[in-house]
């Protein structure tokens, strides 16, 4: 009975055989390659019993993956960035309570950055002048009293001194190291740090008539900041600062460090600021649309007698094209263009004036 019903089924055992191998080897072949995809990413399996040069390079992989990498290097800049933050206090009257001597959140003015290790530092200038109180800074827990203010209007920074020696200080970028999506950290004196992105780094309102003797442009932040953070630092990943902070409450602009970088030397040296003047009011073309090209500064009316533009015969209704062989464009504007100068430096413009290009030398003028 037995080998009867094998003799007339024997042909659907087989096909079921057949079947039930092929199944299990396209499910094995199947299973392997969602273990590889999922499980194991980077091939490590593939790699055992291989020699370790063709293993590290695949933890390292795995490594950044996780992002335990990019997560040691935040938190190592932020850590030593806070080391050259300092914190301002609205300074307390004399008392004999030793409560009302001691300083507090209620105190706080905002944060500045130590910019030498003998106690210069920079802020925004509107702190240290908000409320018309006088203004204390607070390193390592030691209150110092400010000395030596020194205001620049051109950036809305101001420079001051505390007597010590020994601070720590960080590195200055270079603003046009960085790039509009890059992820920037804003470090203030409590030690607290938001990771943010630069939307960016040529921001400012709608200006119709800009002078050639100011800053204009701003980092533009993606998040708003709180208070806390005012007069800080915006820091890379090399932990080097290339914005500070702005005042307000929910702030989203800082002042790129390239905009000041250039006048520390002369600050440090003579404890006294200068700016190079060139004394334009112009409408640069790069904004503005209708005029039949998108670059150049129109010079928007005469010079003032007496400053350096009217001295070198620059009028009305010129179109400056070039400084010292550098295109005015969106990317490089009259007035950053004359202000990387110093006073008296000699810069060259190139202007079309009625239909003809000339070269017109300047002697820069100086101001504070």
């Amino acid at each position: 009975m037995d080998l009867k019903f094998w003799q007339k089924n024997k042909e659907s055992f087989l096909k079921t055989v057949i079947i039930a191998v092929v199944f299990g080897f396209l499910a094995g072949i199947v299973g392997q390659m969602v273990a590889r995809v999922y499980l194991d990413p980077y091939n490590l399996a593939l790699n055992y019993g291989l020699d370790d040069e063709k293993i590290y390079p695949r933890i390292d992989e795995l490594k950044k993956f996780s992002g335990s990498e990019y997560d040691e290097i935040i938190g190592e800049v932020a850590e030593n960035s806070a080391k050259s933050i300092a914190r301002l206090y609205y300074k307390k009257n004399a008392s004999e309570d030793i409560l009302k001597t001691l300083y507090s959140d209620a105190d706080f003015a905002g944060n500045a950055f130590i910019l030498t290790t003998d106690g210069w530092m920079i802020s925004v200038s509107e702190l240290l002048s908000k409320e018309k109180r006088e203004i204390v800074v607070a390193v390592d827990g030691k209150i110092y009293k400010t000395e030596k203010k020194i205001v620049d209007p051109v950036t809305g920074l101001a420079f001051f001194k505390i007597n010590g020696t020994g601070f720590s200080t960080m590195a200055l970028g270079d603003i046009y190291e960085s790039g509009v999506g890059q992820t920037v950290l804003a470090v203030n004196s409590y030690g607290n740090t938001v990771l943010t992105h630069i939307e960016n780094l040529n921001y400012h309102t709608e200006i119709d008539i800009k002078s050639s003797d100011k800053y204009y442009d701003e980092i533009l932040l993606k998040d708003g900041l709180s208070s806390r953070y005012a007069g800080s630092v915006l820091v890379n990943y090399s932990g080097e600062i290339i914005g500070v902070v702005s005042s307000g409450k929910d702030i989203k602009t800082a002042i790129p460090v390239n905009n000041f970088k250039r006048i520390i030397p002369l600050v440090l040296r003579q404890e006294k600021l200068t700016r190079p003047i060139l004394g334009l009011d112009y409408i640069d073309l790069a904004e503005k649309e209708g005029y039949g090209q998108s670059r150049g500064a129109f010079v928007y009316k005469d010079p003032v007698r007496g400053t350096p533009a009217a001295s070198a015969g620059i009028k009305k209704g010129d179109l400056i094209s070039k400084v010292d062989g550098i295109n005015v464009d969106k990317n490089s504007s009259l007035n950053q263009l004359i202000l990387q100068n110093n006073p008296k430096d000699r810069v060259e413009l190139t202007l079309n004036r009625d239909g003809r290009e000339m070269v017109v030398e300047v002697v820069l003028g100086e101001g504070k």
